[in-house]
């Protein structure tokens, strides 16, 4: 499966790349229905180990594995757990305006597989890539916002 997920925000892209690649360990603003806790695993110059417990809508355990590409600005990824394994890329673009964009290729497993073939599973799950951009963008804006 793959999906692509665009939007806009304000804000120069690198700033937000900068933002976006601070990565802390804890809670993760989530969707309203998803909620997840982040561990560091490892972290160098340009690679981190993360491990992400989702608590809901199911619990499990996702490890990603993040390559920084700053003069790109672009996050590369691969992910792993009992529900899905996916490659994607993160691409930031922009001056004033900038873009986020994901690129991901998704291939479910176990529940995620029995769940999308519901009719109106896949795009439940869809809808959640599109609010959590939405929601780290916001989040991206407030922030910036308070600091200026």
């Amino acid at each position: 499966m793959h999906i692509t997920v665009q939007e806009r925000c304000t804000g120069s892209a690198q700033e937000l790349y900068n933002w976006w690649t601070d990565y802390t360990e804890g809670e993760i603003e989530a969707t309203r229905s998803i909620r997840v806790t982040r561990r560091i695993v490892s972290k160098e110059e340009r690679k981190l180990l993360l491990e992400d417990r989702f608590r809901r809508p199911v619990p499990f355990t996702d490890i990603t594995e993040v390559e920084l590409l700053p003069e790109e600005r672009k996050v590369r990824f691969h992910s792993r757990s009992s529900m899905w394994e996916s490659n994607g890329i993160y691409t930031f673009s922009g001056d004033n305006e900038c873009t986020a964009t994901l690129e991901l290729d998704l291939k479910p497993r176990g529940l995620l597989r029995l769940f999308l073939l519901l009719p109106h599973g896949k795009r439940w799950f869809l809808r959640q890539f599109i609010d959590d951009l939405k929601a780290h963008l916001s989040e991206f804006e407030r922030e910036r916002n308070a600091r200026n």
